[in-house]
């Protein structure tokens, strides 16, 4: 069983699990939505992914908990149109995946229509069964009311934990 904490409005991580339930087995993935009022609570479980799709200036004393619950992760995805402390990013021993519209992201999101994306994987990536992932590009659909955003979370989380290479 994976761990992932998701840093977002509890819509999105609940639209995110529910994709997900469409692709990957239930039972594998444990998809935790993590904010500034319950991050205490999980500072002691290791997350295998941390995902942080929301701004956290507001994170004020809890931000120490959730550097805690990153620093012990595997994984690391972070949304690359946001403002994020560069100590996030600054990591050695755990991967950083961005997302986004920004160019520099890992994962690019390069068109967008009204029922699927066009992702840009701008360099390989190895997922969880040590699978080699070749970078390029993807349609990935865009499903129950998902954001943007939530579907690049939703391809990504595939990509590491499941099967994806929708074309």
């Amino acid at each position: 069983m994976f761990f992932i904490g998701i840093v977002s409005e509890t819509k999105d991580s609940e639209i995110i699990k529910k994709n997900l339930k469409n692709s990957i087995n239930a039972e594998t993935l444990n998809i935790i939505n993590l904010n500034k009022k319950n991050v205490e609570n999980f500072q002691n479980i290791t997350f295998d992914t941390v995902v942080i799709m929301q701004n956290l200036e507001k994170w004020d004393i809890n931000i120490k908990y959730l550097d805690e619950i990153i620093r012990k992760s595997k994984i690391l995805l972070i949304n690359a149109d946001i403002q994020i402390r560069k100590d996030f990013t600054n990591r050695t021993d755990t991967k950083v995946i961005t997302f986004g519209f920004n160019l520099k992201s890992l994962v690019l999101v390069s068109s967008v229509s009204d029922d699927r994306i066009l992702v840009d994987l701008q360099r390989s990536i190895i997922n969880a069964n040590n699978t080699v992932i070749d970078s390029g590009s993807r349609y990935f659909p865009i499903e129950n009311k998902a954001t943007v955003y939530d579907a690049l979370v939703t391809f990504i989380l595939e990509i590491i934990y499941g099967e994806t290479d929708k074309k």
